[in-house]
C-alpha cells in the first residue's frame, strides 16, 4: 500500500467539512455550496419572476460585482428552490441576501428597498466580517 499525501491543517479541516455534508446532502450539493467555503461571500436567492430581483440586478450587480465589497464577500447568485439552499434557513422572500465568513451566517438582507439601502446594510454587515472599505481623500 502506498503513502498518502499528507494533508495541511486547512485542507484537513475542509475535508472532514466536506465529509460531515456528505450524508445530509449528497457530494454534489458540496461542491456546490461555494458560499460557506469561501472566506467571505454574499449569497442572493433570486427568483425570474421576482420584479425586485430584476430592479436589484439592474441597479446593484455590476456595481457591486466591481467594488471593494464585491470583491471582499463575491456574490454568489443562486435560484430559490435549489438544493444548495437547503442549508439556508429562513428562506421566505426573494431577493435575499444572505452574507457568510468563513461559513457562518452573519447578517441578510431581505427584499430591496433601493441601491441606497442595499448599499448601507451591506456594508455595515461586512464589516462584521472584518471589511475595512479604502478611504479615499476628498
Amino acid at each position: 500500500m502506498g503513502k498518502l499525501p499528507l494533508l495541511t491543517r486547512r485542507s484537513a479541516i475542509v475535508a472532514g467539512a466536506a465529509a460531515g455534508l456528505q450524508p445530509l446532502l449528497g457530494s454534489a450539493a458540496v461542491a456546490q455550496t461555494a458560499f460557506l467555503a469561501a472566506p467571505a461571500a454574499l449569497l442572493m436567492v433570486d427568483a425570474s419572476s421576482c420584479h425586485y430581483c430584476r430592479r436589484w440586478h439592474a441597479d446593484v450587480r455590476q456595481g457591486y460585482q466591481n467594488s471593494e465589497e464585491g470583491r471582499f464577500a463575491p456574490l454568489m447568485i443562486r435560484q430559490a428552490g435549489n438544493p444548495d439552499l437547503r442549508v439556508v434557513k429562513g428562506l421566505v422572500y426573494t431577493p435575499t441576501f444572505v452574507a457568510y465568513s468563513g461559513g457562518t451566517e452573519i447578517g441578510r438582507i431581505v427584499g430591496y428597498q433601493g441601491a441606497d439601502h442595499f448599499w448601507g446594510e451591506v456594508g455595515g454587515i461586512l464589516r462584521q466580517a472584518g471589511f475595512k472599505p479604502v478611504k479615499r481623500g476628498t
